[in-house]
């Protein structure tokens, strides 16, 4: 009977030890931002999790999604969108203001902006392999330098 408990004893020891060490590397290969936080991707497009958001939400298809950062009580927000074979027609025809251009961390971005009822607003997008990245700052006088902060942590793999 001892010999059973021990048993089970060295047993699950065994097991608890082998399941620290797998978290243990699976933490190590986790990727981390310059600031210290969470690196995101979402398909291609790598960024710095964003700070002072309230919520996440995830919607769409593979073809067409968007994950949207909530600050606030909808104060605020910014919307990573993805569409699949889509080009810049697809944002450019749908406002009349001209884009001005910024370059991110090696990729250049088209930019527009809105002022619609008081609330600031930013767009940035880019074609990048065959799919159009939307990326939509919405409240920007209320959360400007957490959404600036996220903006220049954009990349693409």
């Amino acid at each position: 009977m001892k010999k059973k408990v021990l048993s089970i004893i060295a047993i699950v020891a065994l097991l608890a030890t082998s399941l620290i060490v797998l978290a243990g590397c699976a933490a190590d290969n986790k990727e981390s931002s310059s600031n210290g936080g969470k690196k995101e991707s979402f398909y291609e497009l790598k960024y710095d999790e964003p700070k002072g958001y309230a919520n996440v939400m995830d919607f769409g298809g593979e073809d067409n999604k968007t994950k949207n950062y909530i600050f606030g009580e909808a104060d605020g927000s910014i919307s990573i969108n993805y569409k699949k074979g889509k080009g810049y027609a697809e944002v450019e025809e749908s406002f009349y203001d001209e884009h001005t251009e910024k370059e991110i961390n090696g990729t250049t971005w088209r930019v527009m902006s809105n002022d619609d009822l008081g609330v600031k607003s930013y767009f940035y997008y880019v074609v990048h392999n065959d799919a159009l990245y939307l990326i939509e700052l919405n409240g920007v006088d209320k959360f400007k330098d957490n959404m600036l902060d996220f903006i220049n942590t954009l990349s693409f793999k």
